[in-house]
């Protein structure tokens, strides 16, 4: 589910989701059980500079089974450029978007470098 809000002036964009999936194989008189699931997130507020440029902040959650998250976050401020003007952002955009942040992890399950959480720079 999204919720989206873009102006030539400021563009409000928020996601959450959920995933699920439960899988059963059965190999002679062996079951066995597959289940992944996931929720993630997300939020970006970018403030327009010029028709073409804007500078804003991006955040982001996720929990995944598959990925080993019990909890990600991610925060961040960032720059971005839309070939076309954001004028025309509700009917074309390509945007490029450069992002520098920091995050914290928390595993499920201790990880191959024998971490458990982590804070992280990207």
């Amino acid at each position: 589910m999204e919720a989206n809000k873009i102006t030539e002036d400021i563009k409000i964009e928020t996601y959450i989701g959920f995933y699920y999936s439960l899988d059963r194989y059965t190999i002679g008189e062996e079951v066995i059980r597959s289940e992944s699931r996931s929720q993630f997130g997300g939020v970006s507020v970018v403030k327009s500079l010029n028709p073409h440029w804007s500078l804003g902040g991006f955040g982001n959650f996720n929990s995944s089974l598959y990925n080993n998250y019990k909890i990600k976050v991610q925060l961040s401020p960032g720059i971005e450029y839309n070939v076309f003007p954001y004028s025309e952002s509700t009917k074309r955009q390509i945007r490029f978007t450069y992002k520098v942040g920091a995050g914290y992890t928390e595993y499920n399950d201790t990880t191959i470098y024998n971490k458990i959480k982590e804070n992280l720079m990207f």
